[in-house]
């Protein structure tokens, strides 16, 4: 295996190296022509940034290639054929068309010099123009005509974005322009489908449904200089009506099956969608999103979730369904104008089954190793259902959001246990075996809304209504959880150094209830500055109040009973029947201090700076009232929590932007009443648990710094960022452990100085655009330090963690034909416990996956993916593994609405059920059965029309 994994790592090294020679072919071609020029308004001489530049054959009028002048008015157009008749058209709303045949000749250049454009007044002379142009700007909005491109019929919105210039589909879904993230995509100025995943609309709709692509700036509304990128898709008036899906299913090896289907709707006003999905191959869905996401037209990609899960602990059946709707009463799309109710639902049922061993060592001192063996099996069926409904109103100066929402879930477990623990200088100290049956019932619901009321700019300063700001917030949000379960446990404990320790438990949990409500109450209102000093500048500060106030209610009813052994009779458990209420309040009102200003050069760069400062204070309380005289405690505290940010950012137009951020963060946490008061489960037959009613509040310090930088160019971009952050806490919640001569721990909670804990990451990624293909690499690093103190038989041990995750990636997309990818990654992780003479856990995880996707003639579509895994604990001998996966599918019937494919899983047989944690002064091994190799065929169709 040791020899399986060096393989691994080579082929990545080759894999990457195949790629760089792909890169360097591509750009080694035959060199290609290119024309410049320069457009101005022919009246008043000045410079027409926003023309359209488009280079047609003479022969079939087909576009070649086009762009749009930089901030100067001057074009550049390269990788033009050379000596082939081609024309020239220069276009800008308002403007007559000038158009011009031309060759390039042997020199390979052409500069057209400058170009005046003739404004359009009265009746002109018609101009024809033999083609559509393919980009211009409207106002403040850049707009790609979808006609003006010819791609395959079958092509989606997401082929079309491909080969628009200046955007990048990033292998992780990501949309740039330009090279700023788009952070959304909608369709008729509409979420589709209810979803904030670009994919749903661009892999779902064709490209011949499209009319116009649309790219825009969405300014902030609460901070005018912060802005973020959004594209908006427009339907040809034809196709705004239409629906598509998918059905399919499959079964294989080892009465492996899988079934999806999907169907979704849309007219101007109202989409509605429905999802459903069953399996026994590890394939879960958490919601809606997903099973829509993994129905799309391009079919399951890469970055899809929804798929065999190999890490996934036991053998796991799920069968989900769930529906979506969104209804618009605003048609049309008018920006700030939103009008909009949605609603969303999704049930789950699971059906687990887990066996597991696993092995815990514990440092007890520097020559005494605790380690503890257990094997055990576990049954779980839970059925859960989510719902929610919102609506949301805006309008240039109002702005509503109402939300409900509701959760069910029952669950009933099942739990077989056998344990034994040793140590190292005595033996053997005990074993134990344990039966346990749990039924659960919870349901929880919320409802609230959130209101904003913004500043009208256009009523002066000067006038009364100006004086006083109608800016601000307010929000509402209750919750009720109520939960009803029972539980029947069976343990015995036999200890191999003393018979007195013995013990043997037959207990009924025959009332396990509960209910928990809150009240939270928002509100801000950012112009007390105005109201107070009127026009004063104060330097430009700006002087707002916000306060939250949380009202809580929990309720326990706990009726616990215990077999008597003498006549088998269950009477009531006086220490842990137990009915307890608890009250808490939460009000932390704050000062608000800010001061934004910035910079501006049109088409040239901007610069903004934001400051922001809040001085809150915290008041909390907690009351406690039980049958157990220990859980009757309150406590009250109040505490200053200021928090501070600083960011920066610098725009340079068509150039690049970076940002600099950097804040500071402080938070108290509240010992809670299983802290300071629990009541101790003797069935609990290796763990203690020991309250400490002077447990004090944590207080946490934190201070993050941030750098981003991401190339602004329309072709190559790349972007990275940089993450550091470092944080201490005083008063840590910590515990106290003291172990007995069978290695039965009592734990109490304390209070320790001295956690303090460091992280940091970095990410950078770049793509590279050739005439066939795209090249894409990145890298991602991760560190993460801590000190976290304990006790541990009085004596004072502090584990210092380290952690590290790095991984670096490479792939290569030409055309729609051929998708190669290659990754590395690792992770090391180190605890030193400083207590016992520097012990040392240690484990190392690595992993190297090769994946190929390729478009065969006829439809036909090959995948593969190799993961070469490697992990190694301590100084035992690492444990190596491969999963390799591979797929042959055919699309077919007109459209290509029908396929059929064959899959393979873990071809090798090799996968592995092995998990490492280290908490503390003890690391944790366990081994588990899980999914393994199995064949499937699947078939499927996607049923689609677009217009009526």
């Amino acid at each position: 295996m040791k020899k399986g994994f060096k393989t691994g790592s080579r082929l990545f090294a080759l894999v990457a190296a195949f790629l760089h020679m792909a890169v360097l072919a591509f750009a080694q071609q035959a060199p290609a022509g290119k024309i410049t020029g320069k457009v101005k308004d022919s009246v008043y001489n000045y410079m027409l940034p926003t023309a359209t530049i488009a280079v047609y054959r003479q022969s079939d009028s087909s576009l070649v290639k086009f762009t749009l002048p930089d901030r100067f008015g001057e074009f550049v157009l390269p990788a033009l054929p050379g000596n082939v008749a081609l024309r020239l058209v220069v276009s800008h709303l308002g403007y007559t068309p000038f158009v011009v045949p031309f060759r390039i000749g042997e020199s390979m250049q052409f500069d057209f010099g400058t170009i005046f454009l003739h404004q359009n007044k009265g009746m002109l002379k018609e101009v024809t123009v033999m083609a559509i142009a393919p980009v211009r700007m409207n106002g403040d909005t850049l707009e790609f005509n979808a006609d003006a491109f010819r791609l395959d019929s079958s092509a989606t919105a997401e082929d079309l974005i491909r080969k628009l210039p200046g955007f990048t589909v990033w292998g992780d879904g990501d949309i740039t322009y330009n090279g700023k993230k788009i952070q959304q995509v909608l369709v008729e100025g509409k979420p589709f489908m209810g979803s904030q995943d670009p994919a749903i609309a661009t892999q779902n709709l064709p490209k011949n449904a499209l009319d116009k692509i649309q790219v825009y700036r969405q300014h902030n509304l609460s901070n005018p200089l912060d802005s973020t990128l959004s594209a908006n898709i427009r339907l040809k008036p034809d196709k705004r009506v239409g629906y598509f899906g998918k059905v399919g299913g499959g079964y294989g090896t080892g009465e492996r099956y899988t079934a999806d289907g999907m169907l979704s709707g849309y007219t101007e006003k109202l989409q509605l969608s429905l999802v459903g999905a069953a399996n026994n191959i590890n394939k879960i869905a958490t919601g809606t999103e997903m099973l829509l996401k993994s129905s799309t037209f391009q079919g399951e990609g890469v970055g899809t979730q929804y798929q065999s899960d190999f890490r996934m602990r036991g053998s796991n059946n799920a069968i989900a369904a769930g529906a979506r709707l969104q209804y618009d009463m605003e048609p049309d799309f008018k920006p700030l104008k939103i009008n909009r109710l949605k609603g969303d639902f999704f049930y789950d049922d699971q059906r687990r089954n887990i066996q597991s061993r696993s092995v815990e060592n514990t440092y007890l001192k520097s020559d005494a190793l605790l380690t503890a063996t257990t094997r055990s099996q576990a049954k779980e069926n839970s059925t859960s259902r989510n719902a929610n409904a919102a609506y949301h109103k805006s309008t240039e100066l109002q702005e509503w959001n109402v939300n409900a929402t509701y959760s069910g879930r029952n669950t009933h477990q099942v739990y077989n246990d056998e344990s034994e623990r040793r140590q190292t200088d005595v033996g053997l100290l005990g074993n134990s075996v344990s039966q346990t049956e749990r039924n659960m019932e919870v349901s929880r619901i919320t409802a609230g809304f959130d209101f904003q009321n913004r500043a009208n700019i256009m009523i002066a300063d000067n006038t009364r209504q100006g004086r006083v700001s109608r800016a601000f917030t307010l929000g509402y949000l209750f919750s009720a959880e109520e939960q009803s379960g029972n539980a029947a446990t069976k343990s015995e404990f036999t200890s191999a150094t003393d018979p007195l320790l013995n013990r043997k438990y037959d207990r009924l949990y025959e009332r396990q209830d509960g209910r928990n409500s809150s009240h939270v109450l928002r509100a801000s209102y950012p112009g007390l500055k105005r109201l107070i000093f009127h026009r004063a500048g104060l330097a430009g500060i700006g002087i707002g109040i916000s306060a939250n106030y949380n009202l809580g209610s929990k309720s326990a009813f706990d009726r616990i009973l215990d077999k008597r052994s003498a006549d088998g009779k269950f009477q009531v458990n006086p220490f842990l029947t137990n009915t307890r209420h608890e009250n808490t309040s939460n009000f932390t009102p704050a000062l608000n201090l800010s001061r934004s200003f910035g910079k501006d050069l049109s088409n040239r760069y901007n610069k903004t700076t934001s400051i922001h400062v809040n001085l809150q204070q915290q008041y909390y309380g907690l009351q406690s009232n039980a049958d157990q005289p220990i859980q009757n405690i309150s406590y009250h505290y109040s505490r200053f929590l200021p928090q501070a940010s600083f960011t920066h950012t610098n725009h340079q137009y068509g150039l690049h932007e970076t940002s600099y951020s950097l804040a500071f963060s402080t938070q108290a946490n509240y010992p809670e009443i299983g802290r300071m008061a629990p009541l101790t489960d003797s069935a609990d037959l290796w763990q203690v648990l020991k309250g400490n009613p002077e447990l004090r509040p944590q207080y946490v310090r934190e201070l993050t710094a941030g750098y981003s930088y991401t190339s602004r160019k329309p072709k190559n971009p790349w972007n990275a960022r940089v993450n550091l952050a470092a944080g201490q806490t005083d008063n840590y919640f910590s515990d106290s452990l003291l172990y007995n001569a069978s290695g039965v721990s009592t734990r109490y909670a304390v209070n320790i100085d001295g956690q303090r804990c460091a992280s940091g990451s970095a990410e950078i990624r770049k793509a590279y655009q050739t005439r066939s293909g795209t090249f894409e690499a990145g890298g991602r690093y991760g560190m993460n330090k801590g000190r976290y103190p304990q006790y541990i038989d009085s004596k004072l041990n502090v584990s210092d963690n380290t952690s590290h995750q790095a991984s670096v990636n490479i792939s290569f997309r030409h055309k729609d034909l051929l998708i190669l990818k290659a990754e590395h990654s690792r992770m090391m992780f180190n605890s030193i416990q400083k207590g016992f003479g520097q012990s040392e856990l240690k484990s190392r995880n690595q992993s190297t996956m090769f994946s190929g996707a390729l478009q065969l003639p006829v439809n036909i579509h090959w995948n593969t993916n190799l993961i070469f895994n490697r992990n190694r604990v301590n100084q035992l001998n690492p444990d190596n593994f491969v999963i390799w996966n591979a797929s042959l599918g055919c699309r077919f019937l007109k459209g290509r609405q029908g396929e059929a494919k064959i899959s393979a899983l873990d071809i090798l047989r090799q996968n592995k059920g092995w998990s490492n944690i280290v908490s503390g002064n003890a690391q944790v091994f366990t081994y588990s059965n899980i999914l393994q190799q199995y064949f499937m065929l699947t078939v499927a169709y996607y049923p689609r029309k677009f217009g009526r």
